[in-house]
This record gives structure tokens, C-alpha cells and sequence, in this order.
């Protein structure tokens, strides 16, 4: 297994959920160099932390230790009873008697990776310092058996074990083991004994009697999905802490907690603590640890070689105190992990959402509406985290940033960051905020980029980025929605020598400025293409790919729409860009060939002009199953749009709902959800076999803008009011 992973961007340390200063920085404990790193940790008597990982694959399992809280760590050392023999990283515990329980998996054969693998144990009575010779647990012979959590204590000589081959209780004493209580096998799940005695399954399921019978868990987090890298950690005040890593790809891109507080029956709460900007290398493999009553700590790896400092095993400390400031989880979202719509376009900026459990027919009286409440003037998205909606506004001479609660459309706090905006396009300000860790970034109509606090709406910073940089404000108002890669915003602003420009995140320092084109009016987006992460901005007159960390331009491709109205945002399909434009230019499909350290463009298909098959005129297409959903609009900015499905490796049309009307979209669970500018919304699926509507209703008044998801609840917005639907199948 190779130990690195596409990554988007270069960060040195994490993006912090619910954090209110930046406060919670991970250490690192040790430099992995590749493989099955899986860490274990435990805490003991005398408050030594130890842990133990995979420094290189199957061949050196080592043991490191801190004796003040994680603040330093002592030089890893090979654990001794795996040197120069294979084996796979395992648990720890630490017995009530003092003494710490570390088993590990190894091969049949000593030196050479054959199975089936077995479980061995060792025991240390001075603090990891040495460790006693290693024995066996029970064992099939001819199946494979694997440990990857912690062994629970249940009393003397009885230790309750979840392998991947079955769950039992284990005699140290005897060397014998027998079924724990109604004989199941979990998997390779972890199993937790809360301080009220019951006992919760990582399987979704809990029990009162010691295993005898068991109850299913509603809204359970998905553990059981490769269960050998979450977890589940019972703390002394009777929290519950399951481990959740959201995103794509092996890694994902984000770690948070679900949290239970009343001994396992349910789970309604969020804090996330790693979020990086960019995918995270390797598996993480979190395993956290009470310090003490007020203190926990998590170890976790990061092997992204994008990562300050290269691979990295690291330890954050985190107050328990954070864990009272999190969101609620609702919906389907709270088996999906997927409740957040924190920028533009979504988690991914693509309009894309993963939840699941969306309605398959239309009720009879429409879409429940959840609450309404005041909004004002402006064509800004909506985003949404940790139970939050923040939009912009105009009203009272004023743009405003506002924050809303998600459940109830209450107003949470509303900040004032630059005077109104005057178009004859229309009035207010245009960008999506985005929402990063504890800062909330937006863009202005007449382009100021500010930074606000999450929590409390006040301002860190903000800069008149049009004035700042000698540019001008573009003719129908400045429309980027903020794009975070790493610890830089970045906005595009059309200035002379800063087509785009990026500032520190925390500082509001200006970072590095590139390209020499008019902005245009779409957002920026940090893509894979051409074999690599790039930021591909979409100008007024072209499209340039930048390296992420510096800003340099990798390649530019032409492209000049009248009225400089390049607005969708570029995508990425199968490491190449696909653009498009209205006003009767069309749209494209570019393919990047590595040039040194810059690269070659190559048309792979165009469809321009008044026979294009798709002018995307401000909305962004839907990328799904190799097919491209989208507006076509006839003309320079035409009356007329039709809904209609291209394959996006041909160009080619595939189906086409003619005179659909003009509108914005995106997608979720098979689906379109569309809002119109005669303000309905409109459900169809996303099929390639033809038009397929679910239903549609009036909703809302005109709008522009794309919906927001979250939980199950789709968010709108007119120049009035925020609305709240309720889009779970009933």
C-alpha cells in the first residue's frame, strides 16, 4: 500500500471546527515512513502517555512516550518484540492494577507476510518501559484473526476482546476464552464499557446485561464501514466520542466527533478538529485518550507530503470544554456524515452532496416548510456548518454578513462589513460566504474581502481588495465567493498583475497575486487536473491554473465571453477542466499535459457558439456518472434555457428539456434540486435516460441563487426571506 495520497494543498496545521482561537495545535510525534502506521495510545496511572505505530510496513513497530500532556514526546524506539519479524500495528489498554496491555497482530510466518495472522499480547508494569514476553490470545488456526481496538477490562482476569473473527471474553490466567454474552461477533469494531456498566458496540448496538442481549442504536455513526480505523471512547463524565472522517478518497478530509452524552441512546452532536483544506494522506486512524477531567488528546496520522514538515504522526490536545460548543446532527446526515454546505457549491464546490434518504416522491402538499425568516437584498448563497446558515444582505445602507440557526432561522448575531452596493443588475452583494474553521470569509459587491469570527460575528480583519490593488470594480459587481486552500483565501479581483489574489487566513496578510486578466464573475476552484492539485480560476477572459502554495501560473487557455460573463465554475472530469459560458459562447473540455513545471492545453472536445449544447449563463453544472446536468441559454442572456444532459467525454447531447426556464441547481442522492427564477423548486432525477420530475412547487420569490443542503433540509433564499424545507423521504 503506497503511504501517499493526491493532496489538494500545503498546511501546517489543522482548521479547527468550533475553536475560538487557534489554541489546538497538534504535535508532532514521529516521521512514519510508510505503510500499516495505525497508532495505539493509552494513558497511564502516573500519566505517562504511550503510543505505538507502524514506522515502516509490517517491519518496524515502534513505541514512543510523553511525560507532560503530549507537549514532548521521546525519540521512537523499535518495541522490541517485533524486530525483524512482521506484524500489524494493534491496542493498548491500561489495566486497573496499573500494569499496560499491549497486543499486536503477526503473520504465521515470522519474517514473511503469510497468513493467516494471530493476536500476541505483552505486559508492562513500569510504563512502557519494558515489556514482559509476548503470549498469545486463542485462535482458529486456519482463520485470520486481527485486533485493532482497545481491550476492555471487564474485572480481574476477565478482558473483553473484539477481533475481526469474533468477540470474546479472555482469561489471562488460564489462557482460555469464552463468548461474551449472547455469543455475536462484532467485527472489527470497537466495544466500550460506559461508567454506568453498559456496554456500547461500534456495530450500532448497546447492552445492559454484559453482552446477554442487545439493542440497536437509531442514528448510530457508521462505524462498521472499515471499522479498523474509527473508534469509539468512553470518558469518566459519561461521554460517549465516536470518530467520523468525512470526505473522498481512502483518507477523506476532515475528523470530527459524534458525541452521546446520555450513555450511548443517542448521538446528536459535532465537533470537528482536523480539517487540513485538502485531502488527508493515508488513513488517520484517530485514537484519543483522557488526560484528565478536563483534557483529552487524540493521536492521528497525516502522511501527505504536502504536509508542513512532510508525514507526520501528531497528538492534539483538546479541552473538554470545546466539546459543549458543538452543532447538532439531524437527518441522514447523522448516519452519512455529511451535514455541512460550508461554501459555494458545497463541500466540494461542486454542487454535489453525498446524503442519502432525500424524497423519492413528492408529497401531496409539497416539501415541508421547517421555518421562514427575514433575509434582505443580494444574490449571495447560502452556507451551512455546525448548525449555522450564513448568507449576505443588504439592507440599511449596509452589506451584512448575517448568521442564522439552521433549526430555527433564529438570528444569531448579524455584522455590518461595507457600505450598500448599487447595480443596475441588481443591488447587494453577490459572493457565497465561507465558512473555515472558526472564521467565516466573505466577499463584498464591490470587493472587500473580510474575515469574521464563526462564533460571535466579529471582525478579524478585511481588506478593499479592488482599491488595495489598483483595480476596478467589474462592471456587474464583484461575484467571487471565497475559495480556502490551506491558510489562504483567495478571491478573484482583476487588478493589474492580481487577477487573483491570496491572503493568510489568520493574519489577513497579503500572500502572493498572479495573472493579468479582467475577473469576470466566477469563484475559483482548487481541482486535480493534469496530475496534480491546481486552483483554476475562470477569468473574463481566459482560464489559468495556479499552483496552490505560490500562486504561479501553470497554463492559460483563452476564452473571452462578451461582457467578460465567464461565471460557472470550473470542474474537473477525469483530470481534465470543463468550462462554460452563456451569451451564446459555449462550452469545453480541456485536457493539461505536463510541460516542466508548467503545462500544455489541449481542446479535448468545444461546442461554441448558437448551436453549443451547453451555455451554462451563472450556473454551474452537475458532474454526475460521467454525464454533465445544466442550463443551456439561448442567446446573450436569452429569455429562453433549457435543461439538458451532455455526455461530458464526448460533448455530445443526450436529452434535452426544452424551454425548462432559467434557474440553478444541484445535487443529491440521484437527484436535481432545482430553484427557478419564477421561484419554484423543482426535484428530478438525475438520469441520463430522460427528463424524470419528481414534483415542483412554489416556494419562494425570484431568485438566482442555487439551493443549499444540509441534513436533509434544503435552504433558499429571495430578495425577503430565507426559507427551510424539509427534503427527507417521509
Amino acid at each position: 500500500m503506497s503511504r501517499f495520497l493526491p493532496v489538494a494543498v500545503v498546511c501546517m496545521f489543522p482548521t479547527l471546527a468550533v475553536a475560538q482561537a487557534n489554541d489546538l495545535r497538534p504535535v508532532r510525534i514521529a516521521n512514519p515512513v510508510n505503510g500499516h502506521i495505525h497508532p495505539a495510545a493509552c494513558v497511564t496511572q502516573v500519566g505517562t502517555i504511550v503510543v505505538t505505530y507502524g514506522h515502516i510496513n509490517h517491519r518496524d513497530l515502534r513505541i514512543t512516550r510523553s511525560s507532560d500532556g503530549g507537549k514532548t514526546w521521546s525519540a521512537p524506539a523499535p518495541f522490541v518484540h517485533t524486530v525483524k519479524k512482521t506484524y500489524y500495528p494493534g491496542s493498548l489498554t491500561t489495566l486497573s492494577d496499573g500494569r499496560l496491555l499491549h497486543a499486536w497482530n503477526r503473520w504465521s510466518g515470522e519474517t514473511t507476510e503469510s497468513e493467516p495472522r494471530s493476536v500476541l499480547y505483552s505486559l508492562s508494569d513500569d510504563d512502557g518501559v519494558t515489556w514482559s514476553e509476548p503470549k498469545p490470545l486463542p485462535r482458529d488456526e486456519k482463520v485470520m484473526s486481527v485486533i485493532r481496538h482497545p481491550i476492555v477490562e471487564l474485572g480481574r482476569d476477565r478482558w473483553l476482546v473484539s477481533l475481526s473473527d469474533r468477540t470474546f471474553v479472555f482469561d489471562p490466567a488460564r489462557s482460555t476464552g469464552t463468548p461474551l454474552g449472547d455469543a455475536r461477533t462484532h467485527g472489527l469494531v470497537p466495544i466500550v464499557r460506559t461508567p454506568r456498566g453498559t456496554l456500547v458496540s461500534g456495530a450500532g448496538s448497546r447492552s445492559t446485561d454484559d453482552g446477554e442481549t442487545w439493542t440497536e442504536i437509531t442514528k448510530f455513526p457508521n462505524l462498521k464501514e472499515q471499522g479498523w480505523r474509527h473508534e469509539l471512547v468512553s470518558l469518566s463524565n459519561g461521554w460517549l466520542l465516536a470518530s467520523e472522517i468525512l470526505g473522498p478518497g481512502v483518507g477523506g478530509e476532515r475528523i470530527r466527533y459524534v458525541i452521546s452524552r446520555d450513555d450511548g441512546l443517542t448521538w446528536n452532536d459535532v465537533f470537528e478538529y482536523y480539517n487540513p483544506g485538502r485531502p488527508i494522506g493515508g488513513r488517520a486512524c484517530p485514537r484519543t485518550v483522557e488526560l484528565d477531567a478536563e483534557t483529552i488528546g487524540v493521536v492521528f496520522y497525516d502522511v501527505s507530503e504536502q504536509q508542513d514538515g512532510g508525514p507526520g504522526l501528531f497528538f492534539l490536545r483538546i479541552p473538554l470544554a470545546r466539546l459543549t460548543q458543538t452543532a447538532p446532527l439531524a437527518g441522514p446526515a447523522a448516519q452519512s456524515g455529511s451535514a455541512e454546505w460550508p461554501q459555494f457549491l458545497g463541500p466540494q464546490r461542486n454542487g454535489i452532496s453525498t446524503e442519502t434518504g432525500l424524497m423519492q416522491t413528492w408529497p401531496t402538499d409539497g416539501p415541508k416548510e421547517v421555518w421562514r425568516a427575514a433575509g434582505g437584498v443580494g444574490m449571495s448563497g447560502l452556507a451551512v456548518s455546525r448548525g449555522r446558515l450564513l448568507t449576505l444582505v443588504q439592507r440599511d445602507a449596509q452589506q451584512w454578513l448575517i448568521a442564522l440557526d439552521a433549526m430555527t432561522g433564529k438570528t444569531l448575531w448579524q455584522t455590518a462589513i461595507a457600505p450598500e452596493y448599487r447595480n443596475q443588475m441588481g443591488d447587494g452583494p453577490r459572493g457565497t460566504p465561507t465558512i473555515s474553521g472558526d472564521r467565516v470569509y466573505a466577499f463584498t459587491g464591490d470587493g472587500r474581502l473580510v474575515a469574521v469570527g464563526f462564533n460571535d460575528g466579529k471582525l478579524a480583519w478585511s481588506h478593499d481588495t479592488v482599491k488595495e490593488l489598483g483595480g476596478k470594480t467589474a462592471e456587474y459587481g464583484m461575484a467571487c465567493s471565497p475559495l480556502i486552500v490551506g491558510d489562504h483565501v483567495i478571491v478573484t479581483v482583476g487588478a493589474p498583475q492580481a487577477t487573483v489574489a491570496a491572503y493568510e487566513t489568520q493574519s489577513g496578510k497579503l500572500a502572493w497575486t498572479a495573472g493579468d486578466d479582467v475577473a469576470g464573475y466566477s469563484s475559483p476552484a482548487l481541482l486535480d487536473v493534469g496530475g496534480r492539485p491546481q486552483i483554476v480560476v475562470y477569468t473574463g477572459s481566459s482560464v489559468l491554473g495556479l499552483a496552490p502554495k505560490s500562486g504561479a501560473v501553470l497554463w492559460r487557455y483563452p476564452y473571452e465571453t462578451n461582457f467578460e460573463c465567464n461565471i460557472a465554475t470550473p470542474l474537473a472530469y477525469k483530470g481534465q477542466v470543463f468550462i462554460s459560458s452563456g451569451e451564446n459562447h459555449g462550452a469545453a473540455l480541456l485536457a493539461l499535459k505536463p510541460r516542466g513545471d508548467e503545462f500544455d492545453v489541449r481542446e479535448v472536445w468545444t461546442s461554441q457558439g448558437p448551436q453549443s449544447v451547453l451555455r451554462n449563463e451563472w450556473q454551474t453544472s452537475m458532474l454526475l456518472d460521467g454525464h454533465l446536468y445544466g442550463m443551456d441559454n439561448v442567446g446573450g442572456a436569452g429569455p429562453v434555457t433549457h435543461l439538458t444532459c451532455v455526455n461530458a467525454a464526448t460533448g455530445e447531447r443526450v436529452w434535452q428539456k426544452a424551454r425548462f426556464g432559467k434557474g440553478n441547481l444541484i445535487a443529491a442522492d440521484g437527484k436535481l434540486f432545482i430553484s427557478t427564477m419564477n421561484g419554484e423548486l423543482v426535484v428530478v432525477r438525475a438520469t441520463s435516460k430522460g427528463y424524470d420530475e419528481i414534483g415542483h412547487a412554489v416556494v419562494i420569490g425570484s431568485t438566482r441563487q442555487a439551493p443549499a443542503l444540509a441534513g436533509g433540509l434544503l435552504y433558499l433564499r429571495d430578495d425577503q426571506h430565507v426559507v427551510c424545507l424539509d427534503v427527507r423521504q417521509r
